[in-house]
């Protein structure tokens, strides 16, 4: 019983482990993507903006409106939605 309570608390920690670094490396992924695309510096306010999500749904959501808009200005639009 004791041996199932403990793993079933390491199953637990190891996938809010794996959420947290996805959500890392979203919030890092995410301006590198707009810098790139849009050979740009990424201003603060965006970055300071993705890095205030926690969601991994909504963080996805970002990248794949980074990847999708026509300009910093129309990503930092998406945001204040």
């Amino acid at each position: 019983m004791a041996d199932s309570i403990v793993q079933a608390l390491i199953r637990q920690g190891l996938q809010q482990g794996r959420e947290e670094g996805r959500e890392e490396e979203l919030k890092k992924f995410i301006p590198m993507c707009l810098g790139k695309r849009f050979n740009s510096f990424v201003p603060r306010d965006i970055q300071d903006s993705v890095n205030s999500y926690s969601d991994l749904i909504a963080l996805e959501s970002l990248l794949q409106r980074a990847w999708d808009c026509e300009s910093i200005d129309e990503f930092r639009e998406y945001l204040v939605r």
